[in-house]
């Protein structure tokens, strides 16, 4: 089996690295660096420059810390330079692609719809990533690019569903969420809704950072988790374990369970219960919201 990969991006290289451990032979072409606007241009280098703003904006807090000092300058060449270094660092410390060819794959220099197999209207291609117009994420373009080259090598057996798609934006202060929102929700199931404020976690205390908030949305019934949607320092990671325990199928009380060290701000997730579920005694356990929506059977697992 041969597969031929056009575009090196997050759906390329995991198309091309997926099809190869799966027995085929596996040949990428692109014309820019392997890793796509993700490594090389967006989120990574991205990232980094929220960061360096977050370090200026937090010495406004020095005094509350009883730091003293002059605020630091901002030297927009060196933060840019980092930035790139960021970028960089794929391909000149994690060898990217060094990587992919030790893999077996060959590196070389609008919208095309398709199916719920990701099959164009040629049913031997398939178009995985922002390509095809469907949820133009990195999360979702390797999932696509995974599921394609299963599809492409060993027959379509699996269709792309993007029910768990956590996503995140670095502003100040962050946001991030996953899953369905409240207003979905209460278009499809009986669920039940929770807040946690920032300021019942002693992390975002300590860091001073307590302005936020952490929101679940439950069906009822089966007790899983539809969505969650943070705002707050950090919540692009926070918002991880709310995904886990949607991929895994959790309910919400098993999630809650899972212990979590102290002090940190995962623990946000896992403060809610349903208001219909056994009491929890102590901590801040924010009780479920009696809000109703028409009921329908309970989240299927993905295929």
């Amino acid at each position: 089996m041969r597969l031929l990969v056009l575009g090196g991006g997050p759906a390329g290289l995991n198309a091309a690295l997926q099809g190869r451990e799966l027995g085929a032979q596996v040949i990428v072409i692109e014309s820019d660096r392997l890793g796509g606007t993700s490594i090389n241009r967006g989120p990574a280098p991205v990232r980094t420059l929220a960061r360096a703003a977050r370090l200026v904006h937090d010495t406004q807090a020095w005094p509350a810390f009883g730091l003293r000092g002059p605020a630091p300058k901002v030297d927009l060449a060196a933060t840019l330079e980092n930035a790139g270094r960021v970028a960089d660092s794929a391909h000149t410390e994690q060898r990217l692609s060094e990587h992919v060819a030790a893999a077996g794959v060959a590196a070389e220099r609008g919208r095309i719809p398709v199916n719920d197999w990701l099959q164009t209207n040629l049913a031997h291609i398939f178009a995985a990533g922002d390509v095809n117009g469907r949820s133009m994420l990195v999360p979702s373009a390797r999932h696509e690019g995974r599921l394609a080259a299963e599809n492409a090598v060993l027959g379509t057996r699996r269709q792309v569903a993007h029910e768990i798609v956590p996503t995140g934006s670095f502003t100040d202060p962050e946001y991030a969420s996953v899953g369905l929102t409240e207003a979905q929700a209460r278009e499809g199931y009986d669920c039940a809704v929770a807040v946690v404020g920032y300021d019942q976690l002693l992390r975002a205390v300590i860091d001073g950072h307590a302005e936020g908030f952490c929101k679940l949305i439950v069906e009822r019934r089966h007790r899983y988790l539809l969505g969650a949607h943070v705002l707050g320092e950090y919540s692009a990671e926070v918002i991880q374990v709310a995904a886990v325990a949607m991929a895994a199928n959790l309910r919400v009380e098993q999630a809650r369970r899972a212990p979590a060290g102290l002090p940190n701000l995962h623990r946000g997730p896992g403060y809610g219960r349903p208001a219909a579920g056994p009491r929890a005694g102590g901590g801040p356990h924010a009780a479920f919201a009696e809000r109703s929506c028409p009921s329908v059977p309970a989240r299927r697992k993905s295929p």
